[in-house]
């Protein structure tokens, strides 16, 4: 979620638009400073779990503050287990409310089935939170918010070609500083998590 949209912010025109993002760490992160540089703010939040409490109050707070300052309310997550901030922001009149899936299951270890639970009651009743629902792909779409997934604009993960185009020299500088000149190299930058398929990466290796 974090390289999607530090991707989008990168290329839009921020003098028509601009990018203020709500964070749930008070710990200085990879692109902090690239945000502050291209303009953007920071409002950090509770952890909810901790205390879900709290974190309700901490955003009925800022929407209180800062409703009339925003055109739009766009809240990623890979699950709607919470939709805390999309109902204080629906309470305070916020005019544009996004509901964005970016996954098709959580994984949240012995707590997964209430988590479950929570996540298809809400993906039914989405209406209730958000004006608008986007998804990273129609598998995404379906389990995020039901069958009904015409309903959901499919925006998929773009990424800056250029940054990734064939370039000879930079090829051989890596294979030399890396003891690989001569060597076949298969390369793979991901988490070993299930949303990345690490599996189907060794089904292939393997066949």
């Amino acid at each position: 979620m974090e390289s999607l949209l530090m991707t989008m912010y990168r290329n839009i025109d921020r003098n028509k638009i601009q990018f203020d993002f709500a964070v749930h760490t008070r710990e200085k992160c990879l692109y902090d400073d690239e945000i502050i540089a291209l303009g953007g703010k920071f409002f950090r939040f509770p952890i909810m779990r901790k205390n879900p409490w709290r974190y309700k109050k901490a955003w009925d707070d800022f929407w209180k503050k800062h409703k009339d300052e925003y055109s739009a309310f766009h809240f990623h997550s890979p699950t709607f287990a919470n939709v805390i901030a999309m109902k204080s922001a629906k309470k305070h009149g916020v005019p544009i409310i996004i509901a964005h899936c970016h996954n098709t299951h959580a994984n949240r270890g012995k707590l997964q089935f209430i988590h479950d639970i929570v996540h298809k009651y809400h993906s039914k009743h989405m209406e209730r939170y958000a004006t608008h629902f986007f998804a990273c792909s129609k598998p995404a779409a379906i389990w995020g918010f039901g069958p009904d997934y015409q309903k959901v604009f499919v925006m998929k993960n773009g990424i800056d070609l250029s940054k990734f185009s064939y370039d000879g020299k930079v090829r051989q500088q890596v294979r030399e500083k890396l003891s690989l000149e001569d060597k076949f190299v298969v390369g793979n930058v991901a988490r070993l998590a299930t949303a990345k398929n690490q599996s189907f990466l060794l089904d292939i290796f393997l066949n």
